[in-house]
């Protein structure tokens, strides 16, 4: 099934494993294969069936999923499936940010 657009880089779950977990939307979690593992911000999907994970295949983050096999031509990765787990990422610290975008000088 493709899909394109409005995804982000984040770990799409559907609702109900994200209750199961006791997890809320854009709680950071680890996804790991065999291959390696990233961290992400997880979202709910209704469109991700549940014990399913997602994510978009042009988040430069799932190339460290899935095997390192590339068509030689777009450069994209050879299979875009992999086992993975998704387990909370209880780090050391957290981050708050905030951005204040300068005002136009009209002119």
């Amino acid at each position: 099934m493709g899909r394109e657009g409005g995804h982000g880089d984040a770990l799409e779950l559907h609702p109900q494993e994200l209750d199961r977990r006791h997890w809320s939307p854009g709680r950071l979690v680890r996804v790991s294969s065999r291959r390696g593992s990233v961290l992400l911000p997880v979202r709910p999907s209704d469109a991700v069936a549940p014990a399913q994970a997602f994510i978009a295949m042009h988040a430069p983050q799932v190339n460290r999923l899935t095997t390192p096999q590339r068509c030689p031509r777009s450069k994209q990765p050879e299979l875009k499936h992999a086992a993975v787990r998704v387990e909370a990422a209880d780090l050391p610290w957290q981050l708050e940010a905030a951005f204040s975008a300068p005002a136009c000088a009209a002119g």
